[in-house]
């Protein structure tokens, strides 16, 4: 179970699920396509149960706020050698809710859109984190 204060936590949402973002730039819980459906990641709940990190190496200063009027979380990293800013939002279906933030994306799909960061990671499970896939960089 995470150590993390729910309070250390940013809700996104696509009204049909939610994602919890941490302030080291982890994406700690997910389940798609439906709230009730089985999390994609599950850290909040087990250390082995899937995340989805990116952030710069080493310590950081980290801001947050949400875009005005929006559910897209900026998530600004300041560190020695430079500033990472971090876009997270759940991307509803093309044009639902009088809107065309998803014209190019899948509904359901968390968008995370950067500057190089120093490092990354990738690690989705299944089942209840019965299985696993990782990608690290």
């Amino acid at each position: 179970m995470s150590t993390r204060p729910i309070g250390d936590y940013a809700l996104l949402s696509d009204c049909r699920s939610a994602a919890l973002v941490s302030t080291a730039g982890s994406v700690d819980w997910l389940c798609l396509p439906r709230f009730d459906s089985p999390a994609v990641f599950g850290r909040l709940l087990d250390e082995e149960a899937g995340h989805w990190t990116i952030r710069p190496r080493g310590p950081s200063e980290v801001t947050r706020r949400y875009v005005p009027e929006t559910l897209v979380l900026e998530t600004t990293f300041r560190t020695a050698s430079g500033t990472m800013v971090l876009l997270d939002a759940l991307a509803m279906g093309h044009r639902e809710r009088g809107h065309a933030l998803a014209a190019s994306s899948p509904a359901s799909c968390c968008a995370r859109s950067r500057a190089p960061a120093d490092r990354w990671r990738w690690r989705p499970t299944s089942r209840h984190a019965r299985s696993s896939a990782s990608s690290t960089r």
